[in-house]
């Protein structure tokens, strides 16, 4: 019988969890309840963890990993144009919008931001409020994190 794999690993205090079926990415969220790491099963999950440990230590900048999404046409728009953001770069929710192809747009880019099924992979945390860093689940410490990580390595 099979079953998805679930792997993940500890960064900055809190567990990145990662949903693996069939050669593909489903689903990552952070969590605080539970420090755990859990070991991947197959080659696939190996791979991935692989690169997501290199992502942390800052030397994985970008990856070609096969996302299993069922986005609606603006979601598919809004995170093709979020992958292009480069590693170490920002952009303002209305900058995303405008490169989406939306005029004013940035409150449903926001919301598109907080339904990212793919944090990490689907870089969210590239993308900033106007006058502040904007929200990140389930803490903006991990955005703030993530965001100086990309910055110190970008060079």
């Amino acid at each position: 019988m099979y079953f998805p794999e679930i792997i993940s690993l500890l960064w900055q205090g809190y567990t990145f969890e990662v949903l693996l079926d069939k050669g593909e990415i489903m689903k990552a969220r952070w969590r605080k309840d539970a420090k755990i790491t859990i070991l991947p099963k197959s080659s696939f999950g190996q791979e991935v963890y692989d690169w997501l440990e290199g992502y942390f230590q800052g030397k994985n900048k970008s990856h070609t990993f096969s996302l299993r999404l069922k986005l609606s046409p603006f979601l598919e728009n809004v995170y093709r144009a979020l992958n292009k953001i480069p590693y170490g770069k920002t952009v303002t929710y209305g900058e995303l919008g405008l490169m989406a192809g939306y005029t004013h747009a940035g409150r449903a880019v926001g919301q598109a931001m907080a339904k990212n099924p793919i944090p990490v992979f689907i870089p969210c945390h590239r993308v900033v409020a106007c006058s502040s860093l904007g929200g990140y689940t389930p803490d903006p410490f991990l955005k703030k994190a993530l965001l100086r990580l990309e910055q110190f390595y970008a060079t």
